[in-house]
């Protein structure tokens, strides 16, 4: 089983927020809606968020540097980022 990628795209809505989308090869589609989980999760990725990269600049990051991430990890990023904003 090889080590799955993740792919990261954004696209401005109308209000400018950047909605984000990861596919980790063929599971499931996640779709992290806010910055903040967005932060969170490509967080999990070791060094992508290091020496004050923005979210922005570590999805272009990410997508140079073709960054694999378990779905464990994401997974732990993304239920972290939702039991954040409630606390």
């Amino acid at each position: 089983m090889t080590t799955p990628h993740i792919t990261v795209e954004y696209s401005p809505t109308v209000n400018e927020r950047l909605p984000w989308l990861i596919v980790i090869d063929t599971t499931p589609v996640v779709r992290v809606a806010e910055g903040e989980h967005a932060t969170a999760a490509l967080a999990a990725v070791p060094g992508l968020l290091d020496d004050g990269w923005e979210p922005t600049q570590a999805v272009y990051r990410a997508l140079e540097d073709s960054v694999a991430i378990t779905l464990d990890q994401w997974q732990d990023a993304s239920d972290e980022a939702h039991f954040g904003d409630e606390t």
